[in-house]
């Protein structure tokens, strides 16, 4: 398996230092290459609302949030002011922490921000599943990017959806606007078979 391949494997496998589980059980599977339709059909089986949804514009944009760290499922978080806020108190907290987080959301302008990171200025790398370009709508109280992937298997529904749910319910008085990260390699992003094979897939045919 190629390197970059490899590195996004580990990225979704990394989310399992919380607790020991098996990845069968969960139904995770090898990444693979993904369309709208494919996508859109997935979160409606689900009952999600397909409306904010986004993914990488394209392989360089994915390879550039893995090196940053990318964890699937994850959840980002920034401030009124769009400046990212880091739920986790300590490198070794987990996504476990993510829900406690969202029910303290009401106080994230008065927690720490990282200037550097800025949810306005995502849309350079980020785009709708038809490739079209997305803008974060301003306004809200706080933000946040839910990572997830189909390959996550029924990680997506113990985690993503479920912050999803929870977070739905601070709407009444505390406006948040969060968005659904599809972390998975994006047909759209128009690879030929030779550069697929380059980064560890097998091609058909």
């Amino acid at each position: 398996m190629k390197k970059i391949l490899l590195i996004a494997l580990m990225a979704s496998l990394s989310l399992f230092s919380c607790k020991s589980m098996l990845v069968k059980s969960y139904g995770i599977k090898d990444p693979e290459f993904e369309s709208k339709e494919a996508i859109t059909e997935y979160l409606i089986k689900k009952d999600m609302d397909t409306t904010n949804v986004m993914v990488f514009k394209d392989l360089t944009s994915y390879v550039t949030a893995i090196k940053r760290g990318m964890k699937i499922p994850n959840a980002m978080f920034f401030n009124s002011s769009g400046n990212f806020v880091n739920y986790q108190k300590t490198p070794e907290d987990c996504n476990a922490k993510v829900s406690g987080f969202i029910g303290d959301i009401k106080a994230i302008d008065s927690l720490t921000e990282d200037i550097s990171f800025n949810v306005f200025k995502m849309t350079d790398f980020l785009v709708k599943p038809n490739g079209d370009k997305i803008e974060i709508e301003k306004g809200y109280d706080a933000y946040v990017l839910i990572n997830w992937a189909l390959y996550a298997g029924k990680l997506n529904e113990e985690k993503a959806f479920d912050w999803v749910n929870l977070l739905k319910q601070n709407e009444k008085d505390f406006k948040v606007k969060y968005y659904l990260l599809n972390c998975d390699f994006q047909d759209m992003w128009g690879l030929t078979d030779e550069q697929k094979k380059e980064i560890g897939f097998t091609v058909k045919g």
